[in-house]
């Protein structure tokens, strides 16, 4: 008979596992009660797992780990949660209704970064095959909007609807796989997906473009730690900075902005580095930062706002 742990004086050390499957809640680590219901996705980086995180409103809010599946875009409507795990060679999507949750796998597309589902019709980033594709809610290929260059050419990442039509942020227009590394800093845009007007150039690395309720467009520059805003007219530019940080994930509560902190990865060079991935909090009447967020990972690439 096989010998058991006991009998051999040996203990299975499962303690890692809360950190990484089990679902748990635990006191967030902040500096202020938040007022918005807050939903994460976060990426993983040097061993350390991303995840799907909740933050429960309150004076004294709570985090909560849903799970530890890297991801992506996630996307929220009335009925319908949409969520990308992130994966360099396929595309796996997870879509929850009231009634059941499904699951969209394919080879075809690569390292999705945002989802959307709009007007009936899922919006899909296919990072790694340089294009945006739209979907039923099959995966049942509808249209697809394909840009010169090999692979990964000019990492595109990050939709919104600016003024009736689809803008995406890019690294730069780039022949070649992954020909940005080296060359990024100033060669980021955001672009009309239809008609690839520049909307916004001289960006380092862009993600999440965003247009808050007074019309105004924000765009996190993560090359350079930063947040911009601009008027509408593209006037009256404002930079807020996050040193050590990598900005990612944009949005608006009640009362407050939410902006996305990730940490830096080993090849990026800078004097300062932020530990953990975080959470700013601004005050939407003065952009003033008033609190932080810690958060039990490395990256943030999504936030979402799940309260009224």
């Amino acid at each position: 008979m096989a010998a058991t742990a006991s009998q051999t004086g040996w203990k299975r050390d499962v303690s890692w596992l809360s950190n990484t499957l089990l679902v748990g809640s635990e006191p967030a680590k902040t500096t202020m009660p938040i007022q918005d219901d807050l939903l994460i996705s976060c990426t993983g980086q040097g061993g350390r797992p991303g995840g799907l995180f909740s933050i429960a409103k309150g004076p004294k809010p709570t985090l909560r780990v849903l799970d530890r599946f890297d991801s992506t875009g996630i996307w929220l409507d009335s009925g319908l949660f949409v969520r990308s795990v992130e994966h360099a060679e396929h595309m796996i999507l997870f879509l929850y209704s009231a009634e059941s949750i499904w699951t969209i796998a394919t080879e075809r597309y690569k390292q999705v970064h945002d989802v959307r589902y709009q007007f009936g019709q899922l919006y899909v980033v296919s990072t790694s095959t340089n294009e945006v594709v739209q979907l039923d809610s099959t995966g049942k290929q509808l249209y697809t909007w394909k840009f010169p260059g090999e692979g990964d050419a000019w990492h595109l990442n990050c939709l919104d609807l600016w003024d009736g039509r689809y803008v995406i942020s890019c690294f730069g227009r780039f022949a070649k796989e992954r020909e940005f590394k080296g060359r990024w800093q100033g060669a980021g845009l955001l672009f009309d997906l239809e008609s690839q007007e520049t909307l916004w150039d001289g960006l380092s690395l862009p993600h999440t473009p965003r247009v808050d309720e007074q019309g105004r467009q924000y765009i996190c520059d993560s090359g350079t730690h930063k947040l911009l805003m601009r008027n509408a007219d593209k006037s009256g530019l404002s930079e807020f900075l996050f040193p050590g940080s990598f900005t990612r994930g944009l949005a608006f509560g009640k009362n407050h902005i939410y902006v996305g902190l990730s940490t830096l990865r080993p090849s990026f060079e800078s004097a300062a580095r932020i530990a953990n991935a975080q959470i700013a909090i601004l005050d939407k009447g003065n952009f003033k930062q008033v609190g932080l967020i810690d958060l039990p990972t490395a990256e943030v690439y999504e936030i979402l706002i799940t309260s009224d």
